[in-house]
């Protein structure tokens, strides 16, 4: 059950949103995505007024984040009946062909299929392997002494000055604990098994809405995924490759922000670009609010992913490079 719902609620969170955006075009790929930093932002913000603010302990703090996702989940359950409901009242919208696939195509298909069972199986495999962080020990010294950052990790004597309040506000060992101990699962297999394939599914979603517009080519597309599960499956061999921060430490802040956040930061700003030029749905004041506010849920949600000094600085240098990028284009279409 707890399997189910940690996989499923990003999704929920992002249905919801797209339904408020009333956006037609967003596909489920980047409904997940969404969702997957709308869960982060929420919960962030929960931890932050519980315990950063009221000063409650980590009961009420686990009670907070089970609340949030009831209402989640509630809300999820009555948009989609409303939806349903109006779409049958108007009528199923016609669907664009599929192209057939042909022999080379399924070819690539089951090549992907075999990588992506050798990422699963590799990381399973790791779980047995400590990490170079302290993320399973905070985890495991905040169940066993039922306190927020007031004990040493390694030492687990209390902390004789506190944390700054740069790394008390990262509310991902505290959320990770809640999960832990809400839902039965072993804090290693949640932390090195379910919540880095998350992340590696989130990377393969990110990247692939990045790069979808671009290359336009369902062949291409697999090739890309093909080259993207290998990155991935290096980073056992290479561990200064970014596919060592995915494989091996998923559930950090670090691998969510270098692999989900800023390809999904630039793709939002590509898409933006591209709306404004005109290609495909035209762009009005309703449509740069929505990609406004998709910028500033994944710009928050990095706060407390991984404190302001790494998360903020990300994304404005993702907004600089594509908003520079972007110029560049357009002087040399408008010349």
């Amino acid at each position: 059950m707890g399997l189910i719902v940690i996989l499923t609620l990003p999704y929920m969170a992002g249905y919801i949103f797209t339904s408020i955006a009333h956006n037609k075009e967003t596909s489920q790929i980047e409904t997940y995505l969404i969702g997957f930093f709308s869960v982060f932002l929420v919960n962030g913000a929960v931890f932050f007024v519980e315990y950063y603010k009221l000063g409650r302990g980590m009961q009420q703090v686990f009670s907070a984040f089970a609340v949030t996702e009831i209402v989640i989940a509630i809300l999820f359950f009555i948009t989609l009946i409303v939806r349903v409901i109006l779409r049958l009242t108007m009528g199923r919208s016609k669907k664009d062909e599929k192209p057939k696939m042909h022999a080379s195509d399924w070819g690539l298909v089951a090549v992907s299929v075999v990588i992506s069972f050798c990422i699963v199986y590799r990381v399973y495999s790791l779980q047995e392997y400590l990490r170079d962080d302290f993320m399973l020990a905070t985890v495991r010294t905040t169940l066993h002494t039922c306190r927020i950052y007031e004990y040493n990790p390694i030492t687990s004597q209390p902390y004789n000055v506190g944390l700054i309040n740069s790394k008390r506000i990262i509310m991902l060992p505290i959320y990770y604990s809640f999960l832990s101990s809400f839902y039965g699962i072993r804090d290693s297999m949640l932390l090195y098994l379910i919540l880095t394939l998350q992340t590696i599914l989130c990377v393969y979603f990110a990247c692939v809405t990045v790069t979808m517009p671009v290359l336009r080519s369902r062949k291409k597309n697999l090739i890309f995924s093909i080259f993207l599960g290998t990155l991935i499956l290096s980073g056992d061999y290479y561990s200064h490759a970014i596919g060592a921060k995915i494989l091996w430490n998923g559930y950090s802040g670090e691998a969510i922000v270098a692999g989900v956040m800023l390809p999904y930061v630039l793709y939002v700003i590509t898409c933006w670009y591209r709306q404004e030029r005109g290609d495909g749905e035209e762009a009005n004041a309703y449509l740069r609010a929505v990609n406004i506010a998709k910028l500033l849920i994944v710009a928050l949600s990095s706060v407390f992913i991984t404190g302001l000094t790494t998360g903020i600085v990300l994304v404005v240098i993702e907004i600089f490079i594509a908003g520079l990028c972007s110029y560049i284009r357009y002087r040399k279409e408008v010349v």
